[in-house]
Order: C-alpha cells, then structure tokens, then sequence
C-alpha cells in the first residue's frame, strides 16, 4: 500500500495485525502497532489493542500483553481479557498475573 502511494487506515492497520497475530509475527506486530498513530495519525481503537493482546499471549508475551492492557486508553473487553488468560493457559503463566487485573 505505502509503496503505491496509498495512506492505511484503521481499517487496514486491523487486517495487517490480524495477520501478525495470525502468523505470530511479534516483532512485526509491535512495530506496526507503533507506527500507526506515530507515522500515520492512525489512533488504534479497541480491535488494534485486542490484535496486540492477542498476539503478543498466543506467542507466550504474557507480561508484554499485560502491558497493553495496563496502557489501554479504555477499560478491557471480555474478548481482550479471553485472549489474555488462554495465553496465561496456553504458557503456563501465573493467573493470578491475570487476576489481579480483574
């Protein structure tokens, strides 16, 4: 898109996380994640955050997950918080970690 001269969008920023979080392209992710509002004036919304979050505990990041959630600029959704506790699960992170956000 960028080398075509278009400017992405939320819109595009969501599929290209999706991707990341797909692909458990963790490096990837944070680096897009970061550019969005930086190098694009993109603000990432809530589907931007839960592709981190995502991400980042399905690749065993729990603590950096964690991080995300605490930075959130709103209150976690159910989904957020779903994906952050299969990733305690899936990793063998304490809940209590995850609890203690609850």
């Amino acid at each position: 898109m960028i080398l075509l001269g278009f400017k992405p969008d939320g819109v595009a920023f969501t599929a290209v996380l999706t991707a990341c979080r797909h692909g458990g392209l963790v490096r990837d992710g944070m680096e897009l994640f970061g550019k969005m509002k930086m190098d694009y004036g993109v603000e990432p919304e809530m589907d931007h955050y839960h592709c981190m979050v995502d991400l980042l505990a399905k690749c065993g990041h729990v603590t950096e997950a964690e991080t995300v959630i605490s930075n959130m600029p709103f209150p976690p959704n159910v989904i957020t918080w779903r994906s952050f506790l299969e990733g305690c699960k899936t990793h063998g992170a304490a809940m209590d970690q995850a609890v203690g956000h609850l």
